[in-house]
């Protein structure tokens, strides 16, 4: 998705029992995994959770 800032990205897939997530932010952002809040800076990130 674009924005003024830039483009976002997210992708989430199934991967060996787990939920991986990579996720792309041209801006500081809050993102929540899992009900979880994550406070990151621009850049690319990955993250897991586990499946429920």
């Amino acid at each position: 998705m674009e924005t003024r800032k830039g483009t976002v990205r997210s992708l989430w897939k199934q991967e060996e029992g787990r939920i991986r997530y990579e996720i792309t932010t041209p801006s500081p952002a809050e993102i929540v995994i899992a009900g979880e809040t994550i406070e990151v800076e621009a850049g690319d990130y990955i993250f897991y959770s586990e499946i429920a």
